[in-house]
C-alpha cells in the first residue's frame, strides 16, 4: 500500500520511512523528532512498534491485507482512525499493566484504566476499572466496565477522575 506512511519506533529513536501528510501529521501530535531513512536501511531488530499511518477509509483495506498475509510472530492494531500499529505479539498496554501489577510495591493498588481504541482493549480488560469515553470504538465499549459520558474532547478524563474520588469517599 504505497499510500501508507510508516514509522518504526526503536528505543534509540524514531524512523520515518514514508512521510505521507498522514504520517506527519502523527509526528506532529505526539511531538517526535523523525530520523528519515529507507525501510532498507533501519537496522533490524531492537524494534518496538511499526505504524502505519493512513487515510480513514484504507486502514481497513489494511487490516484485511494483513490478516490475509497471516504474518507469525507480531500482532496488529487499530490504534486511531488514521493508524495500524504492529507490534511483537503478545506485547500490548494490557500486557504492560500487568507487568506494573507484579512490581514491588504494587500489590494491592487497584488499575484504572482508560481508552478508546483497539490498541486499549486489552489494558481495559487488565485493569480493576477499565474506562472508555462515550466516543469509543464499539469493540471498547463493549469490554469496558464503565463507559463514560463525555468524549475525548469533552472531558472523559477529568469525568473519570471525578469517578474516580467519589469511589474513594463511599
Amino acid at each position: 500500500m504505497p499510500q501508507a506512511g510508516g514509522e518504526v519506533l526503536k528505543t534509540e529513536g524514531t524512523y520515518v520511512f514514508r512521510n505521507t501528510d498522514y504520517q506527519q501529521l502523527h509526528t506532529r501530535l505526539c511531538g517526535i523528532v523523525p530520523n528519515y531513512a529507507e525501510l532498507s536501511d533501519i537496522s533490524d531488530g531492537g524494534w518496538l512498534k511499526v505504524l502505519f499511518s493512513l487515510a480513514p477509509e484504507d486502514v481497513e483495506h489494511m487490516q484485511l491485507l494483513t490478516r490475509k498475509l497471516a504474518y507469525e510472530d507480531v500482532d496488529f492494531v487499530k490504534s486511531s482512525d488514521i493508524f495500524l500499529e504492529m507490534l511483537p505479539q503478545g506485547v500490548s498496554k494490557g500486557s504492560a499493566l500487568a507487568e506494573y501489577r507484579r512490581l514491588k510495591g504494587m500489590e494491592g493498588c487497584t488499575f484504572v484504566s482508560v481508552g478508546d481504541f483497539d490498541n486499549d482493549i486489552e489494558m481495559i480488560v487488565e485493569a480493576d476499572v477499565g474506562a472508555c469515553p462515550a466516543n469509543a470504538e464499539d469493540s471498547v465499549k463493549a469490554k469496558a466496565d464503565l463507559v463514560l459520558s463525555r468524549t475525548n474532547d469533552e472531558g472523559a478524563v477529568a469525568e473519570l477522575i471525578d469517578y474516580i474520588i467519589e469511589r474513594c469517599k463511599q
